[in-house]
């Protein structure tokens, strides 16, 4: 048993595959929401937004830019470990 009723059941799955169609297509919300069993955009959006904090389309561009920002943090790490080894061994 999980605990959950079967309509939170239905609840978690629908918006987990909203959630991983938001992050990983380039669908349009609006489809998404249907797709994910939701043919109502806005009762949809509110759907998600009491779900996870924020409307899809936020939820969307905020993972993208973490996404983001954490291949670039890494890269960027490393050109500065890079950059300052070369540096100090310049003037051994």
């Amino acid at each position: 048993a999980t605990g959950k009723s079967i309509s939170q059941y239905i609840r978690q799955y629908r918006m987990e595959k909203a959630k991983d169609a938001l992050l990983h297509t380039r669908k349009k919300v609006i489809d998404i929401g249907i797709e994910s069993g939701y043919p109502n955009y806005s009762y949809f959006c509110q759907s998600f937004r009491e779900y996870f904090g924020s409307s899809p389309e936020k939820y969307r561009q905020e993972e993208f830019m973490k996404s983001k920002f954490e291949k670039t943090g890494k890269n960027l790490a490393l050109l500065v470990n890079t950059a300052a080894s070369s540096y100090f061994f310049a003037f051994l």
